[in-house]
């Protein structure tokens, strides 16, 4: 046990062997001394500026420290203060300042990455300091977050929380300063964890004099490189990477280009990647290379990349272009079945130079192999050095331990823990009578069952697939979603490919909107509401700018209900994949969009 310096050690004495030979305990207790000040010193370094003395800039407010926005409350802004503090501390020279009331929309909470131990025994203390902390509507009318707290996280190599402590101050709160001691146990899924002190309620918070401390645990195997490729020296293609098929725009050549360009590299090299396609290319070309991998493996793929005039227009059939540019990584089983949910990172559209973009993924359950892949389809150049793969073993694979569900046309894949895992046959009844008015409306029939990942809430779900639930993957006939979700949107997004592409969000989200399980009525009343209040898009903005449309999707849902009512199915199936909406309802039913639209909404008006 550490204890404090004795006065009598203060001056060291001038024969230290003759000292050592008759005060024996007093060595002792020095070199006992010696070694609690530097394990204090290795503990302290576990975190970085832990009491808040480093000065900070605009720049980088808080040195070591990430500062984000938590939570939003009815708005961007104003936002909350995270400042370092000179007047209020516990000790030092500063301490660490939230500041809120009701008229802040956007709250900041900061954090920390520390070491991760697996086994290990974390204990994380610090001193804060309240006044005025309050949890009240804000200036919307709005209920804020009520969050005022320090926090241990431990998160698994796929980005879910496997274990955490939170602590809050004492309330009522009060304006002196307390203790706040946290104990988290690592369990053995640990890869990454952090520290985070939040407020997103109204008041001040101080946080000052952090400490961390490990007991036991062993240490995170370190990444290890499966390949490296700097692309120097060569003319072509390296054989390890393959050129297969990405996508086909109305025919089957022109292919795009995947190249080795000798002229421009990253940094002070004269070589990379190059792809390339125009308003011409049809057939679009991805550049894949394959890997062994073991579940639980976590990847992790990065590449420094630079792009000209990259993005998504008509090609010359008329056909708009998949808006693709991005590094994925893909897990198979050895069947060659894809497996969990592919990772994608995705550099952007544009003009820019290198910059570096990297994908992490996790090796599921049942995989053997995995593919990592460059893929554009859009007109532009991209260039894409310094690829590089790396392994981590030893972690808890994607999904692993989730039960399934078969029913008459689907799989159903949930965690033990779901909220529904005593429900599942239900719930999965209620996706087959969704199923049911699907394939009635389109008149086609499910052969191959579809895969639903029904995920525990919205946080599993960006852990496990990298991106917003709810989405659907088609052409894998699968579905990722959890329960908050309509049964049939994303389900209808799959079925509705054997109808071809979408090409505009008016058929292809309207449909999907149309068949999610609501009463046709339910539909049409929506739109008659947003109608009244003169709040549906025009047709212009649904065509032009969909996504940005904040009631594109109750409107394209009744207006391509309205369109099945009366015209028929036969009517949508020849719009669904065409880009010139307007050409194709002139062929098909002798009307324009125009023409179209001013039906419907007289519809919603007389019934």
């Amino acid at each position: 046990m550490c204890s404090a310096v004795r006065d009598d050690w203060v001056h060291a004495p001038r024969k230290p062997r003759r000292f050592a030979r008759s005060h024996p305990k007093e060595i002792e207790m020095l070199v006992t001394l010696a070694l609690c000040w530097i394990l204090a010193a290795a503990q302290g370094e576990l975190v970085g500026n832990a009491g808040f003395e480093e000065q900070g800039s605009r720049d980088d407010p808080v040195p070591s420290w990430t500062l984000v926005i938590g939570a939003r409350n009815g708005g961007e802004e104003p936002v909350s203060e995270v400042s370092l503090d000179r007047k209020v501390r516990h000790s030092g020279r500063s301490s660490l300042h939230f500041s809120a009331d009701r008229k802040t929309f956007a709250f900041q909470i900061i954090s920390q990455e520390i070491e991760a131990r697996p086994g290990g025994t974390y204990r994380l203390s610090s001193f804060v300091r309240t006044k005025n902390v309050r949890h009240e509507r804000n200036a919307k009318g709005i209920n804020q977050f009520n969050n005022c707290y320090l926090a241990l996280f431990l998160f698994d190599a796929n980005g879910e929380v496997v274990a955490r402590d939170v602590g809050t101050p004492t309330k009522p709160y009060t304006e002196d300063w307390e203790s706040l001691t946290l104990q988290v146990m690592a369990p053995d899924s640990v890869r990454r964890a952090e520290v985070k002190m939040f407020l997103s309620i109204s008041g001040d918070v101080w946080f000052d004099d952090l400490h961390v401390e490990i007991d036991g645990g062993r240490l995170v195997p370190a990444p290890a490189p499966v390949f490296h490729d700097d692309l120097e020296g060569i003319k072509s293609l390296p054989s390890s990477w393959l050129l297969e098929e990405g996508a086909r725009n109305g025919g089957d050549s022109p292919e795009s280009t995947i190249e080795i360009a000798r002229r421009k590299g990253a940094g002070k090299s004269k070589h990379s990647m190059h792809l390339s396609g125009s308003k011409k290319t049809l057939l679009w070309r991805s550049a894949n290379r394959y890997f062994a991998a073991t579940p639980g493996d976590a990847f992790l793929f990065s590449a420094t990349v630079s792009a000209e005039q990259v993005k998504a227009e008509e090609n010359v059939l008329g056909v708009q272009q998949f808006a693709n540019f991005h590094l994925r990584i893909v897990f198979f089983d050895d069947e060659g079945k894809t497996l969990g949910a592919p990772q994608f990172v995705h550099p952007g559209f544009g003009t820019y130079d290198w910059k570096q973009v990297a994908v992490r993924a996790v090796a599921p359950e049942g995989a053997t192999r995995g593919l990592v892949g460059i893929f554009l389809s859009v007109s532009g150049e991209a260039w894409i050095d310094d690829l590089e793969l790396t392994r981590q073993p030893g972690g808890t694979p994607a999904f692993e331990g989730w039960r399934s569900l078969e029913t008459a046309r689907l799989v159903l894949r949930f965690p033990p823990d779901h909220a529904l895992a005593g429900e599942m046959g239900s719930y999965g009844a209620r996706l087959e009578e969704a199923l049911d008015r699907i394939t009635s409306v389109l008149g086609v029939e499910v052969s191959d069952p579809i895969t639903v990942y029904l995920y525990r809430d919205a946080s599993q779900g960006r852990a496990l697939t990298g991106r917003d639930l709810a989405y659907a993957e088609p052409e894998r006939r699968a579905v990722h979603q959890d329960a908050s979700h309509t049964p049939g949107h994303e389900l209808a997004h799959v079925v509705a490919l054997q109808l071809g592409y979408a090409q505009t969000g008016l058929l292809g989200e309207g449909l999907a909107v149309w068949l999610n399980g609501a009463s046709p009525e339910a539909h049409h009343e929506r739109a008659r509401e947003l109608l009244a209040k003169g709040e549906p898009p025009s047709m212009d903005e649904l065509l032009g700018d969909f996504r940005g449309q904040t009631s594109g999707y109750p409107a394209a849902g009744s207006f391509c209900g309205w369109l099945i009512e009366t015209h028929g199915l036969d009517a949508l199936s020849r719009l669904y994949p065409s880009k010139d909406l307007d050409a194709a309802a002139q062929a098909a039913l002798g009307r324009s969009m125009a023409d179209l639209d001013t039906a419907w909404r007289r519809s919603l008006q007389t019934e």
